[in-house]
C-alpha cells in the first residue's frame, strides 16, 4: 500500500517520533519510483538527526569549523531552528524538530563553557555557520561586531545557493533592498518596499539588505551562485533572489511570486502569488527525480559558507574568517544538474 504525502501529514500529530521517521521513510521510497532519490534520502537522514537529541548534539559537535578561547563556529544542518517554533501550517521539514536552544546545555557541557551562547544565529531552513561566544560578555561583543557590520553595510556573510531561472539576469553590482513584514494570506512574510523611514528603522520595523551576487556556474534554467550580504534576517536572501527572478531551490514561501506572464517571467503581487510547493521546470524535476508533492521536503539550497569577523577580540586584531563546506545533498544536486563547482 502506497502512502500519500497528505495521508502522512494528517496522521503525523498522532505518531511518536519513531513512527514519524518510519512512515516518512516509506513515503520517500514509494514516491521516488526508482528515480534518483539522493535528495529525499538526505531528507530521511536529516529527520533522523533533527528528531533525536543525542544524534543532533553529536552532529553539531562533529561539525565545528573553528574554536578558540573566545568563540565556537559550527556548521549547522538545514531544518534546525534556533528556538522552538509553532506553526499553523504543517511543514514537512518541521515535524518534531529539536531546536538549538533545546540542546544548548548539552553543547555547554561538551565544550566546558557553562555560559556559552549564540552570537550569530541563522534561520531554520538555512544551513551553514552559526557563531557562539563562550561567555556572556564575549557573546555580546561578537553580536555587537556583527550588528556594526550590518549597519555599515559590510558584506561579511557569504552564501552559496542554487537558483532556478536564468542566471544571465543577475548583476554583480552592489545593491540594496528594503524589507518590511506584511501578513499575506494569514502568514507574516517579507516584502520589498521603496524606502524605510528613520522612525521605522529605529523601531526595527524594517531591514536594509546590502548585497552582491556572483554567478559561479549556470545552465539554461538554473545556476550556482555566491551571494554576499550584510545580513540574513527576515528571509532577505530568499526575497532578493525572487526579486531578481531567480528563486532559490527549495524555497516554498517566496518562489511562487515569480510566474510567467505573456511569455515573460515576472514578479507578481505577493497577495496574488500561488501558495504551496515550489513549481519547477520539467527539465529540473526530471534531472532531480522529484515530484511537486515532494518539493515540500526539499531542503532549501542556501548555505552560509563563510563569515568574516573584524576587530575581535581587539580593534587591532586581524580579520577572522570562518568557512563551512556544502552539505552532501547540495553537492548531489549540483551533480544532477551538471553545474560546475570548481
Amino acid at each position: 500500500m502506497l502512502f500519500s504525502y497528505t495521508t502522512v501529514m494528517m496522521s503525523v500529530r498522532k505518531l511518536c517520533r519513531h513512527q514519524v521517521k518510519k512512515v516518512m521513510h516509506r513515503t520517500c521510497m514509494s514516491q521516488t519510483k526508482g528515480k534518483s532519490d539522493g535528495l529525499l534520502h538526505y531528507y530521511v537522514k536529516l529527520r533522523d538527526i533533527l528528531t533525536n537529541k543525542d544524534t543532533l548534539v553529536n552532529h553539531l559537535c562533529q561539525n565545528v569549523v573553528f574554536e578558540d578561547d573566545h568563540l565556537i563556529a559550527i556548521n549547522k544542518p538545514a531544518g534546525l531552528p534556533m528556538k522552538a517554533e509553532k506553526t499553523l501550517q504543517i511543514d514537512a521539514r518541521l515535524i518534531d524538530n529539536f531546536s538549538l536552544y533545546q540542546v544548548i546545555e548539552d553543547l555547554r557541557h561538551h565544550f566546558n563553557s557553562p555560559d556559552m551562547n549564540l552570537a550569530l544565529p541563522l534561520p531554520r531552513n538555512h544551513s551553514g555557520i552559526v557563531v557562539f561566544g563562550k561567555n556572556q560578555v564575549i557573546t555580546k561583543s561578537i553580536a555587537d561586531k556583527f550588528y556594526l557590520a550590518y549597519g555599515t553595510k559590510q558584506l561579511h556573510q557569504h552564501f552559496h545557493l542554487l537558483c532556478i531561472g536564468n542566471p544571465e539576469n543577475l548583476s554583480e553590482e552592489i545593491k540594496q533592498i528594503f524589507l518590511k513584514k506584511k501578513e499575506i494570506q494569514g502568514k507574516l512574510e517579507s516584502i520589498e518596499v521603496n524606502k524605510l523611514s528613520v522612525n521605522e528603522r529605529k523601531k526595527g520595523q524594517g531591514v536594509i539588505c546590502t548585497y552582491k551576487i556572483k554567478t559561479l556556474s549556470k545552465r539554461q534554467e538554473c545556476g550556482y551562485v555566491e551571494l554576499m550580504t550584510n545580513t540574513s534576517r527576515w528571509d532577505c536572501c530568499e526575497l532578493l533572489m525572487t526579486q531578481n527572478l531567480a528563486p532559490i531551490l527549495g524555497d516554498n514561501t517566496y518562489s511562487n511570486r515569480v510566474a510567467p506572464l505573456l511569455g515573460q517571467v515576472v514578479c507578481v503581487d505577493p497577495e496574488l502569488a500561488d501558495k504551496g510547493p515550489q513549481k519547477l521546470p520539467t527539465s529540473i524535476t526530471d534531472r532531480l527525480g522529484i515530484s511537486t508533492e515532494n518539493m515540500l521536503k526539499m531542503p532549501l539550497h542556501l548555505h552560509r559558507s563563510r563569515v568574516e569577523l573584524s576587530q575581535f577580540p581587539t580593534k587591532k586584531s586581524e580579520q577572522m574568517t570562518f568557512c563551512a563546506d556544502l552539505p552532501e545533498y547540495f553537492k548531489t544536486t549540483l551533480e544532477l544538474l551538471k553545474l560546475d563547482v570548481t
